[in-house]
């Protein structure tokens, strides 16, 4: 009633290892293909894009950047600490003279 098991699973049931080899050299060289023609591919639309990225500079909309009232941490940007030392200086300044 028990029939003899194999001593390994086999996933093809006609696959010798000629077969297997075979296999393995196809998607070898199918992957080698996919990886040329992708960088390919990807250096194309490098240089595409080095050669049209100038695009100039935006419009001057009279919305941007729109201030009507003062932030919390002064008129620069929280960043730029160059702006930020003479802002306080000149405050400082304004503060000495009253």
């Amino acid at each position: 009633r028990t029939a003899a098991r194999p001593l390994a699973r086999r996933f093809s049931s006609a696959a010798s290892p000629e077969e297997a080899a075979q296999t393995g050299a196809s998607w070898k060289k199918i992957t080698l293909a996919s990886g040329v023609v992708t960088a390919i591919i990807t250096l194309w639309t490098f240089v595409d894009h080095k050669m049209h990225s100038s695009h100039g500079a935006p419009p001057a909309y009279p919305y941007i950047k729109m201030r009507t009232k003062p932030f919390p941490w002064g008129p620069c940007s929280p960043f730029d600490l160059e702006c930020k030392k003479e802002w306080k200086a000149a405050k400082a300044a304004e503060e000495e003279e009253e």
